[in-house]
């Protein structure tokens, strides 16, 4: 998406776009699911509106490649849409839709020179100077896997959709009183004095009997059953290793390098320079300097105040300009220069400074790739003809490893796998098939095979569960350590907080508190003033129970390492109007709130005018 591309930018249109996007989601979801059309290529329709897979799979790939990256590569599809990647992309086209068709119904359009203005003034696409480099912007572009055109198309739609929300939104104000209440309430503040009764302060543990041991093994048996187990015998079919074993012809490869020279024209390449201007007048005046001599690069920073680095565009084939702009371009000798031509982005001159004619590859350059490629599409239809015959094995009464051997395919046999894909070490075993290869494991019976299931996109998977071993306490006898550790330190956590409680006692009897700390062999201490939301330094309980005390009154909590006696030292009034910035966050997010209810509404009314359905059939198959 655009933000992605502009994540440096500053320009309140990408503020504003960024929020509207957040909260639209947010409060609008995606729609009504309907589950039939396993062969449509419409994922989902908005009115008269198709999202098509292909636009759907451009966008999921966009935010997918963004979350590998993230995670370096360790990241999977079938992950991805774990993660609800699929839901949020479909979301967001959703929405751009209906806020576009919204805006059409008012009449919102977006001109050409405000397109300009705003790719202009795009920060993500400026050189160090601060100057809209060209080159830069289609480099941006391509990595973000969109075109110019693509891009112009969907920065229209974008602006266009954030004149319409701007417009409904713009009186959207929270009430001051309202505001002022709210951060009073988040800005109180309070510090305390505190004393920590650590677990490890208690010592002189015993060791538990056989009685007491047995009886909190047992007690707390789901902390020590160990999980399912399946053992799985497994044969796989898969395109990738099938093709390893098929040779190709030399005829076959010589006859699709024939019928396919279309795939190995490498086209025409350009070196092409580019200087831009806001103006007709100024272009002009720079073709007429050209044509009376003048150099190019003297003429674009007299004109266009553009350097000889934001001139070069590099090696540019057709495809890669905007129609009318490619048509100049390539339509003037090595050396030669352009009429001024007119685009969203303003008007161009260019200047070709080298030229790299079209030409075919040879055969002995594409023989390689050809080859794996031929012998892929071998084995991919060689899987239907091996998967019937592995069924007609199996339905002929022969076992899974008779009916494998049959047709020399390999079984793999996994010992007690879980439904998360874990040993009994708690590792994850590697290699399993793709697609629904855990959920078909956990669904079938004990000495049955499973049907013969899709692992991933080219190739299959069958198994036969061999052994199910149900979830069981573990004998304590083998993790006797283990229950040991555990019951002594729920001792401990029981002696704390006695000793904890019995000292609170003491202190709301009049007990000084440092001597009561001194008892105990520690110090107060003075929290940092805190407001109602825990920032981890205390117990998060205690910063609950410390907002309902008076000064002077005590109060005790468990935290991760033992128990917080606390005793209100401080209470400290916020005063919004010693805090400007503080009471502005406060009135955004007030307002962010109400703007997610006006969303909510518009929404209702869009979605009344334009009914928004998603092929839940169609969705899943794009991830099979």
């Amino acid at each position: 998406m655009l933000e992605a591309i502009r994540k440096r930018s500053a320009g309140i249109l990408v503020k504003l776009l960024f929020v509207l996007l957040i909260i639209s989601f947010g409060a609008w979801g995606i729609g009504d699911y309907v589950g039939g059309g396993g062969g449509s290529n419409t994922v989902a329709t908005i009115g008269e509106v198709e999202i098509s897979t292909q636009e759907f799979n451009t966008e999921f790939q966009r935010e997918f490649n963004r979350l590998r990256q993230a995670f370096g590569g360790e990241v999977t599809r079938e992950q991805a849409r774990a993660f609800g990647i699929d839901r949020r992309v479909l979301g967001q086209i959703v929405n751009r839709i209906l806020v576009q068709l919204g805006a059409q119904d008012l009449g919102v359009s977006i001109s050409d020179d405000l397109i300009r203005e705003e790719i202009q003034k795009t920060s993500a696409f400026h050189s160090t100077i601060g100057n809209f480099e060209r080159a830069l912007f289609e480099q941006v572009l391509q990595s973000n896997g969109l075109t110019e055109a693509g891009y112009i198309n969907l920065l229209r739609t974008e602006m266009s959709n954030a004149q319409y929300l701007g417009s409904i939104e713009s009186g959207v104000k929270a009430p001051r009183s309202l505001v002022n209440r709210v951060y009073r309430y988040r800005q109180e503040k309070r510090t305390a004095d505190t004393v920590l009764v650590p677990d490890s302060s208690i010592t002189g543990i015993s060791e538990p009997t056989g009685s007491e041991l047995t009886a909190f093994h047992k007690e707390n048996a789901q902390r020590f059953t160990a999980p399912e187990y399946r053992s799985l015998t497994v044969v796989e079919l898969q395109a990738d290793e099938l093709a390893k074993e098929i040779s190709v012809a030399d005829e076959l490869i010589k006859e699709a390098f024939e019928n396919r020279q279309d795939e190995f024209n490498t086209p025409e390449q350009r070196t092409l320079q580019q200087m831009v201007v806001g103006t007709e007048l100024d272009a002009n005046i720079a073709h007429a300097m050209l044509v009376k001599g003048d150099d190019f690069a003297t003429v674009a920073m007299t004109v266009a105040k553009m350097d000889a680095k934001s001139l070069e565009l590099g090696k540019m084939t057709r495809d890669k300009l905007l129609p009318e702009l490619a048509e100049a371009a390539f339509g003037m000798p090595q050396g030669g220069f352009s009429k001024p031509v007119k685009s969203p982005l303003g008007w161009h001159i260019f200047r070709v400074s080298g030229i790299e004619r079209a030409r075919q590859k040879t055969f002995a350059e594409v023989k390689g790739d050809l080859t794996k490629e031929l012998a892929r599409e071998k084995a991919i239809d060689g899987l239907f003809s091996l998967s019937n015959k592995l069924e007609d094995a199996l339905g002929g009464g022969s076992t899974l490893e008779e009916a494998s051997q049959s047709i020399n395919l390999k079984t793999r046999k996994i010992a007690n796998i879980d439904a998360r894909g874990l040993g009994t070490d708690g590792k994850q075993i590697s290699g399993l098939p793709k697609g629904k290869f855990l959920e078909t494991a956990s669904q079938t019976e004990e000495s049955t095979e499973s049907q013969l299931t899709e692992s991933g996109t080219d190739g299959y998977f069958i198994l036969r569960v061999d052994k199910i071993t149900a979830p069981a306490l573990k004998p304590l006898a083998s993790i006797r350590g283990d229950v040991v550790n555990a019951w002594k330190a729920q001792q401990r956590i029981k002696k704390g907080e006695e000793k904890a409680k019995a000292a609170l006692a003491r202190l709301k009897g009049g007990a000084d508190f440092a001597t009561v700390a001194t008892e105990l062999g520690t110090k107060v201490s003075t929290s940092p003033a805190f407001t109602r939301f825990p920032d981890g330094s205390l117990p998060a309980e205690m910063v609950t129970n410390a907002f309902t005390l008076k000064k002077g009154e005590y109060t005790l909590a468990r935290g991760d390492t033992g128990y917080t006696i606390a005793r209100l030292k401080d209470i400290q009034d916020a005063n919004p109007s010693s805090d400007k910035k503080g009471v502005d966050e406060i009135n955004r997010l007030l307002e962010q709130g109400l703007k997610v209810d006006i969303n909510s509404q518009i929404s209702s009314d869009l979605r009344k005018r334009f009914p928004v359905t998603v092929n839940q059939a169609t969705l899943d198959r794009l991830f099979q």
